[in-house]
């Protein structure tokens, strides 16, 4: 198969060049089980397609002919040689095959008996369709039990739209590490299987399921309005590193459509997490990756209680409080007037914010006493950079020039600004030079 279709591309040259290149013998089946591998997309995608789904078809006939032992002796035969080829294939092929078979049980028995896992699934699939009720549960609860064959159980379950008694059994069991088998959710309708992934026990499941509907983005089941206290419910006990990568970019776009449209389920997540991060010592963002800003959306009422909250709290990377009170300097007074906060702790909403946030909050809190070489410390910070560190200097000292005709209430700080930054661009240089002349830089510079 391989030499085949290592050949196939070059048999025209070939001849135009005079030489005529051997034709293997290849078994068809055997290109049927590789499905899209062996298609032909370059010159026509729409016959190549049609040509996959009628091989794969007349291939699951002529398996389902064969019958449950024999049929599944060759269905495990074809997926060795595929795997020899370097092909994962033949799930088009157990599709298939499953949708034909009338006795899915005696299907099941010997898929699980040579642990051909694809047939397994979907023979357990038709079983639960034509008779749900005449699955053993002993039987259902071994395959669940058992690594190998618990995915199996698992995608069958989610191949239909009703919870029955087997549905029950194998939804219930589900916890956070069978999330992968969740990831496509948002493929679903909004059906029975789905509100009950929707109130399930395991926040890892129930948040996999709140995170698929249609709600902030445009793929997904729409989300029924009587369901809407359970999504709720659901997405406030969302933890983000418990979801797949995928559902981790959805629920970013939950959350921002929560942030501006409903901003109460919003602040209930986060103070939750906040929860959770104070019985553990620190502050870590449990917002997906580079969403912090969307704290920045909600309501004033809303930063001001989460601020209260994370004022002083021992974090590792940002701070909560750069977008929760943002460029905000009436928050600021609030919190320094009416919760009696310390002026010192609100510098942190500065950290590398060289924008207007520093030009509203910064002349407060010089006035509330924070020092001048503070607030520059803190708006020339910068968690990463390229280059040479003295670019970086370089550019600091330009920003703090500007600032000073800019924002004449920040002249001192300016000034502090221009002082740190040429002190560190000096050390840089040094740092600099003795890299290029010594291939390495000194210990302790």
């Amino acid at each position: 198969m391989r030499a085949h279709r290592g050949l196939a591309s070059i048999h025209d040259r070939a001849r135009e060049a005079g030489y005529e290149l051997p034709v293997f013998d290849v078994d068809p089946d055997l290109q049927s089980f590789c499905e899209w591998g062996n298609a032909d997309f370059i010159s026509d995608v729409e016959t190549a397609t049609e040509q996959v789904h009628s091989r794969t078809m007349a291939l699951a006939g002529k398996l389902v002919a064969l019958g449950p032992d024999a049929g599944v002796a060759r269905f495990h035969k074809l997926a060795e040689q595929a795997s020899l080829v370097g092909e994962d294939a033949g799930r088009l092929t157990a599709v298939r095959t499953g949708e034909l078979m009338t006795d899915p049980e005696a299907w099941y028995r010997a898929a699980s008996a040579l642990e051909c896992r694809m047939l397994q699934g979907v023979a357990l699939t038709q079983w639960l369709t034509l008779a749900p009720d005449a699955i053993p549960p002993s039987m259902l609860q071994a395959a669940l039990e058992d690594t190998r064959s618990r995915p199996a159980a698992i995608s069958a379950v989610l191949a239909r739209s009703v919870v029955d008694r087997a549905g029950e059994t194998v939804i219930a069991s589900l916890r956070a590490e069978d999330v992968p088998w969740l990831d496509r959710l948002f493929c679903r309708e909004a059906d029975d299987v789905m509100h009950r992934l929707l109130v399930h026990d395991d926040p890892a499941v129930a948040a996999s399921a709140a995170v698929s509907f249609a709600v902030g983005t445009a793929h997904g089941p729409a989300l029924p309005e009587t369901w809407r206290a359970a999504w709720r419910s659901a997405l406030e006990g969302m933890l983000i590193d418990r979801l797949t990568s995928h559902n981790r970019w959805r629920a970013g776009y939950v959350l921002a459509y929560v942030a501006e449209h409903d901003a109460d389920t919003f602040e209930r997540w986060f103070d939750r997490r906040l929860q959770d991060m104070s019985a553990q010592g620190w502050y870590s963002s449990p917002l997906p990756h580079d969403s912090e800003d969307l704290l920045a959306l909600l309501p004033r009422p809303h930063r001001l209680r989460l601020a209260l909250q994370c004022i002083g709290m021992p974090r590792i990377g940002p701070s909560a409080l750069v977008p929760l009170i943002n460029s905000d300097a009436e928050l600021a007074k609030e919190l320094l007037d009416e919760h009696a906060v310390d002026p010192g702790r609100l510098v942190t909403c500065l950290e590398e914010q060289r924008n207007t946030a520093l030009e509203e909050i910064g002349p407060l809190l010089l006035e509330r006493g924070v020092s001048a070489q503070q607030i520059a410390a803190a708006a020339a910070s910068y968690s990463s950079w390229s280059g040479d560190r003295s670019r970086i200097h370089l550019e600091l000292i330009d920003y703090f020039t500007d600032l000073a005709d800019r924002a004449p209430a920040l002249r001192t700080v300016a000034a502090a600004g221009c002082s740190q930054q040429q002190t560190l661009l000096r050390e840089a240089e040094e740092r600099e030079r003795d890299t290029r002349v010594r291939g390495w830089s000194r210990v302790g510079a």
